[in-house]
């Protein structure tokens, strides 16, 4: 495959895109163009949101024209570590095949601006290399997590919950099993004080950064809410 790149739309008002890439041989053809006329032609008048690195944006800003800037996120990564925070334990905390699927999906929809994705769920949650937790409060479902096998170590995408409780509960319950030598990965909102304490706390190391933008009106997903995005490229959180 000479070239690839992403534009997936989220709604009839909404793309969401990212991934480009040519491979090196094949640079300097004009795939790279046609592959953004292409895009181009499938957003539309579409608002069209992507996260692209800040190296890259830097470098070939003339390729990314996306200005309403939105929010940075860091792709951390490292030993699982230990935590020095204390966890609350008000909240129960249970793998999602113990709970209601669409109490599960209904709680992802409200973060993610209406956007129902049970069928994405199904595939990413709910497969077969996933492990992924549910806390509750009340019968009511405060926040999820997954975490499924990467490259090398496991990844932790997505992790959200109602507040910083919920987000530290649901971090320590996903990694307790692990080593401490083993390594994570996250995609974190900077704005996310809760996660940026966690991966202070863990010595975890910056890979990346990446800029959230759009080209017509930003749609800001509650960050606050959000301690590791499931996707980039394909939803806006």
């Amino acid at each position: 495959m000479p070239g690839h790149l992403i534009g997936a739309r989220v709604n009839k008002n909404l793309v969401m895109g990212g991934l480009f890439l040519v491979r090196e041989d094949m640079r300097g053809k004009g795939i790279g163009k046609a592959l953004f006329e292409k895009r181009a032609a499938y957003v539309g008048d579409s608002n069209f949101g992507i996260s692209i690195g800040t190296k890259l944006l830097t470098k070939q800003k003339h390729l990314y024209s996306a200005p309403f800037y939105a929010f940075d996120i860091i792709g951390y990564g490292g030993k699982r570590g230990g935590l020095g925070q204390p966890v609350s334990d008000k909240y129960q905390i249970r793998p999602l095949a113990e709970i209601d699927f669409g109490d599960v999906v209904k709680y992802d929809t409200n973060i993610c601006h209406g956007q129902e994705r049970s069928r994405f769920l199904n595939r990413w949650a709910a497969g077969l290399l996933s492990r992924s937790l549910v806390a509750t409060e009340n019968g009511k479902v405060v926040g999820y997590v997954t975490l499924r096998p990467a490259d090398e170590g496991y990844r932790i995408a997505p992790l959200y919950g109602e507040n910083p409780e919920v987000i530290l509960a649901l971090f320590n319950a996903i990694t307790e099993a692990r080593s401490e030598d083993d390594h994570i990965f996250m995609n974190v909102p900077t704005t996310n004080d809760t996660m940026m304490k966690i991966v202070k706390d863990l010595k975890l190391e910056p890979a990346y950064t990446l800029r959230r933008m759009y080209t017509k009106e930003i749609v800001m997903p509650p960050l606050d809410k959000i301690g590791s995005l499931m996707t980039m490229e394909v939803t806006i959180c």
